[in-house]
């Protein structure tokens, strides 16, 4: 049993812990959050590049944290539809996590692509697609 003693010697080894521990207070919850989560959202347009050209298109997907299986890219009548998912580490105050997002990106109004001389490379993280206009080639001829 303890005595009344016993618990003032205990509140006594209590009370000397704490007074030379430095305390640090820590902001409020919802501060943590605004301080440490700014970081800007990624979009379709940060990671999909499409561009037009009198002859051609130009596209290109940025490949970090992407995996090709999971990269779809199609090409019907006039319209061009890109669909990936890629791994993306956010941070926070807390800890690092790696999520799985999906991107969509839907180019139309695509004038005819001669499907048979497309041209594909990776070079430094990116996928290239050289794509020349059906009636541009033609108009060369």
């Amino acid at each position: 049993m303890f005595t009344n003693g016993t618990f003032q010697m205990i509140d006594g080894m209590v009370n000397t812990f704490f007074q030379n521990m430095n305390v640090i207070e820590f902001p409020e919850y919802e501060n943590i959050e605004e301080k440490y989560d700014d970081e800007i959202e990624t979009t379709a347009d940060d990671i999909i590049r499409f561009e037009s050209f009198k002859d051609m298109y130009i596209l290109s997907i940025k490949l970090q944290g992407v995996s090709l299986k999971e990269l779809s890219i199609r090409y019907e009548d006039d319209i061009i539809n890109i669909n990936l998912n890629r791994i993306e580490e956010r941070k926070n105050y807390y800890m690092n996590n790696m999520i799985k997002k999906h991107y969509n990106k839907v180019f139309d109004n695509i004038e005819k692509i001669d499907t048979d001389k497309l041209f594909k490379s990776i070079d430094n993280g990116y996928l290239m697609i050289t794509m020349p206009k059906k009636y541009a080639m033609d108009n060369k001829k």
